[in-house]
């Protein structure tokens, strides 16, 4: 990929510029949700957005759950705040997202809590019932630095 560095303020500017509907929207998705740590484990994930009219980004709030399978006790939790850029087509509209995450690990009584942000890309298909894809990179330093692969449902 020889000199791409006009691809990134080619579609920060088609985004900001791109028509948008006049309303805001404020969703809420669940589904479930698979990371790598802990030797891989699926969970579940709630997520509250708000789109503010005429703008293509949107805020979040969400958790991730996993009832983490381990040779010993175990517990994953995660906790999030962050932004989403996305598109304005309709129907389907592709985002990069980006987010600050607290990440509580329980193994064998010994809790650990990291902060990190996490960045990543995904999906939003908006026809009636809204389906909703993602993988984020977690940024949490050492054994932590996992992907994350999200897939709900909501409205």
């Amino acid at each position: 990929m020889k000199n791409t560095s006009f691809l990134l303020p080619f579609i920060l500017l088609l985004l900001a510029f791109a028509p948008l509907p006049g309303q805001g929207q404020v969703n809420l998705v669940a589904g479930a949700a698979y990371t790598e740590d802990l030797k891989g484990q699926m969970g579940v994930d709630l997520r509250l957005g708000v789109d503010p009219p005429m703008l293509p980004v949107g805020v979040f709030v969400g958790v991730d759950y996993f009832p983490a399978r381990c040779d010993q006790e175990c517990r994953l939790w995660s906790y999030r705040v962050g932004a989403i850029l996305h598109t304005s087509t309709p129907g389907f509209q592709p985002y990069v997202t980006g987010a600050y995450l607290v990440r509580e690990r329980e193994l064998g009584g010994t809790t650990r809590k990291r902060v990190g942000m996490a960045l990543g890309i995904g999906f939003r298909v908006t026809t009636g019932l809204r389906i909703q894809g993602e993988a984020t990179w977690e940024f949490l330093g050492g054994d932590l630095n996992h992907w994350v692969v999200r897939i709900g449902l909501g409205l």
